[in-house]
């Protein structure tokens, strides 16, 4: 299958219904943590690539990828 790829990822997800202040500054957070040199080398170090982003970015990543 040449078109065939696999990938593993993880998200945060909060409950529907949250707060929308409060899901802001967690995802805010997280992004600036996912940003630091430490975070970043540790994820290298076992394969992961760093993306972050927004609530947003990531329900239209799951639109068009699941």
């Amino acid at each position: 299958m040449p078109t065939f790829a696999a990938s593993i990822w993880a998200a945060l997800f909060a409950p529907a219904g949250s707060l929308r202040e409060a899901t802001a500054r967690i995802n805010c957070d997280d992004n600036l943590i996912l940003k630091k040199p430490d975070a970043l080398e540790k994820m290298a170090a076992v394969g992961f690539d760093s993306i972050g982003g927004t609530p947003e970015k990531l329900r239209d990543y799951l639109g068009e990828e699941i």
